[in-house]
């Protein structure tokens, strides 16, 4: 393998490990905003149901 071969491989797998990174990260993201969105689904079907309790009094 001569030394822009090399050059090239580097230069892709330093972009693959970025890309990896990257991917791994709005993972995360959007891990945190799936709970934050299942928070806010309880709080509302609870505020449902006590809306539907006092509608049904």
């Amino acid at each position: 393998m001569d030394t822009e071969e090399m050059f090239n491989l580097k230069s892709r797998t330093t972009y693959l490990a970025e890309a990896i990174e990257s991917t791994k990260a709005m993972i995360e993201a959007n891990r945190a905003m799936t709970e934050a969105l299942r928070r806010k689904l309880e709080i509302n079907e609870r505020r449902i149901g006590e809306i539907n309790q006092i509608l049904n009094c």
